[in-house]
């Protein structure tokens, strides 16, 4: 990822084969899916502490770009280790530190129709031991544009317009082996909420303020211990999220009250890990516990813990076998055991087979259990999602090219959505036998100096009763 250009994340992930950032319009909130996903079902992270809150669609990619370098993606039965909310799959993100003393400083600007203006400024310092990169950026835009409804009739969308601001700081310092890194960034932002084509002026002056601020520390090293020809990485982290909406609206859809409404949400998290490096062996174990406090209508907490471990082992020349277990319990009585397989195998030189197939879950966020909003109610009722995902690949590898074709399946039981029980009323409910496949692909080019990537994935998704 290159944070420092006008692309931010969620335009760089469209890239991957298989991950898709859903938004309205450029710098409103977007967020992951994976494989078909909806954005719930995908798991956010930063150097291993999950981003998501604990209500609404997940974390907010829209809006965050600085300091994110790189992305791992992990989806389906890779996904098992990283428990609820890995259902699809997980994207982590990381921050590069230079370890060659000096100083840079790079900037970036953006015009766009509807008024569209972008901007940023990163800074980073390097020392021999450490360094410290900072940032500042931000965004806006009228938004409003024409379209056609469903009814052929041309309107234009108003009360779409947009600002954002954000900040992020970093320092690592490093000691022979062992590294301790803090790091803080936040997100704020103020938009317009049009609603429904056909009833834009009850959303005329509707407005949206959100924030996300989160502080995340880590110490650990790599080549902390040795035995025979094992050696062992370990790390410590911890972290804290606030995030928080404001929702107003003068002239509701239902009633004459005026609209206010606001929820606000802190997770505190810590985990830590270890990883074996063995000749023909890697091992890993963590555990981790966090807890989520959500502050709305209704309020409601929950604490959660887990614990994982994985194996990977290479049996021959060309095999390679992974399993992984995945334990996690929370404070509302939900649990639930993870387990995955899979296998790589060398055909030839050039060409590489792998399978995966799993076990993943989902339990419902606060506000699909609690929410009371004007149109929108959460249930208490609600079961976890839980899901068996499975995959099926080939690579080709050449000097200066690379293929890659995948096909994918997830069946999800008890799936939640929101839906229609009235005409004016949408709730949380459990959706038995939900079904989605399909085919990714991937083709790299490098002939150097130029280098081309093509990327297409065909998704295919349905309720298994009404196909």
């Amino acid at each position: 990822l290159d944070s420092s250009t006008g692309d931010d994340v969620a335009s760089a992930i469209d890239r991957v084969a298989g991950v898709h950032s859903r938004r309205t319009s450029y710098g409103q909130s977007a967020y992951a899916t994976v494989r078909g996903s909806n954005s719930r079902q995908v798991l956010v992270e930063y150097e291993g502490l999950r981003l998501n809150p604990p209500f609404g669609p997940g974390f907010d990619l829209g809006g965050v770009g600085l300091g994110f370098d790189s992305v791992s993606i992990w989806r389906g039965a890779a996904a098992t280790y990283r428990g609820s909310g890995a259902l699809a799959g997980v994207l982590e993100f990381r921050t590069a530190h230079s370890r060659k003393p000096g100083a840079s400083i790079e900037g970036s600007a953006l015009r766009g129709s509807h008024d569209t203006l972008a901007g940023g400024v990163q800074a980073a310092v390097a020392g021999r031991n450490v360094s410290t990169r900072v940032g500042v950026g931000g965004r806006s835009s009228d938004g409003d544009f024409y379209f056609t409804d469903a009814q052929g009739t041309r309107s234009r969308r108003v009360n779409n317009d947009h600002e954002r601001g954000a900040a992020f700081g970093s320092t690592e310092v490093r000691d022979g082996k062992g590294w301790l890194r803090a790091t803080v960034f936040t997100d704020r932002g103020e938009r317009g909420t049009p609603g429904l084509s056909e009833f834009q002026e009850q959303f005329g002056e509707a407005r949206l303020r959100d924030q996300q601020t989160a502080a995340i520390v880590g110490v650990g090293g790599t080549g902390v211990g040795a035995a025979g020809d094992w050696s062992l990485d370990s790390s410590l982290r911890a972290g804290v999220q606030m995030r928080g909406y404001q929702y107003d609206n003068p002239e509701p859809f239902l009633g004459d009250v005026p609209i206010h409404e606001e929820t606000r949400a802190t997770t505190v998290s810590a985990m830590g890990d270890g990883t074996a490096w063995g000749s023909r062996s890697v091992a890993r174990v963590a555990a981790d516990v966090r807890h989520d406090d959500w502050r709305s209508t209704t309020n409601a907490e929950r604490l959660t813990g887990g614990l994982g471990a994985s194996w990977e082992q290479a049996i021959a020349k060309r095999w390679v076998a992974v399993g992984a277990l995945r334990g996690e319990v929370d404070s509302d009585g939900r649990s639930a055991a993870l387990p995955a397989v899979g296998a790589q195998v060398e055909l030839a030189d050039a060409w590489t087979v792998q399978a995966n197939v799993g076990r993943t879950f989902r339990a419902p966020n606060l506000d699909e259990l609690y929410l009371e909003l004007e149109s929108v109610r959460g249930n208490p009722e609600l079961t976890s999602e839980r899901a068996w995902v499975g995959d099926l690949g080939v690579r080709w590898a050449g000097e200066h090219h690379a293929a890659t074709a995948t096909a994918f399946g997830r069946l999800v039981d008890s799936e939640i959505l929101f839906l229609p029980v009235t005409a004016y009323l949408v709730e949380a409910q459990n959706i038995e036998g939900t079904w989605a496949s399909g085919v990714e692909t991937e083709l790299t080019l490098d002939a150097r100096p130029f280098r081309a990537q093509f990327a297409y994935t065909l998704t295919v998704a349905r309720f298994q009763e009404t196909n």
